[in-house]
């Protein structure tokens, strides 16, 4: 059973009873710094008895309620770095997953459809999201977009695109934007 956040509860509890404000983050990267040196388990865990509990509460507390402390200030820098970055990579998760999301609702909509304008039109968009300027407001961009699909994929060629089954247009649409892509940054 994973007790860490309790014990981080502990120690950012105690430290305010001495009257210092430590964040959770920093409680959690200290702990975890402590925990490094302890013997893993098979799955890289480790067990903790609970006098040993106390101990890592008390060195903890102990610590970080130093005053004019180069080494407190030194490990706060590194919690804040280390605490920037997972927050940096749970921010990307988010836009990755968002992304796939309105891509797939936008392949979703073009499989749909059975107008070839309109199917050129949204490959269009399926293109710009793909490539990260779908919200880019410069016609520039979208003309270029346009004509370099068109180059690929004519308007006489819309037809039998959407008479394919979805799995197919998917597949297309996914090679579609690649290739187009290409062809702009030529």
């Amino acid at each position: 059973m994973d007790i860490t956040q309790t014990i981080v509860q502990e120690i950012v509890s105690q430290c305010g009873r001495h009257g210092f404000i430590v964040s959770g983050s920093l409680a959690h990267f200290y702990l975890m710094a402590q925990l490094l040196v302890e013997e893993k388990d098979s799955n890289r865990g480790v067990e903790l008895p609970p006098e040993k509990i106390e101990a890592l509460v008390d060195n903890a507390v102990q610590r970080l309620t130093q005053s004019d402390s180069p080494s407190l200030e030194t490990f706060k820098l590194q919690a804040s770095v280390t605490t920037m970055k997972q927050e940096q990579v749970n921010r990307s998760r988010t836009e990755e997953i968002q992304h796939k999301a309105k891509a797939q609702q936008l392949i979703q909509e073009i499989c749909m459809k059975s107008d070839p304008n309109q199917v050129c039109s949204d490959m269009t968009l399926y293109v710009l999201h793909e490539s990260r300027l779908f919200s880019s407001t410069i016609d520039l961009v979208q003309k270029e977009t346009m004509t370099a699909l068109e180059s690929v994929i004519s308007r006489a060629s819309v037809a039998p695109f959407i008479a394919q089954k979805h799995e197919e247009k998917a597949k297309q649409l996914d090679e579609l934007w690649r290739i187009v892509w290409g062809i702009r940054l030529f």
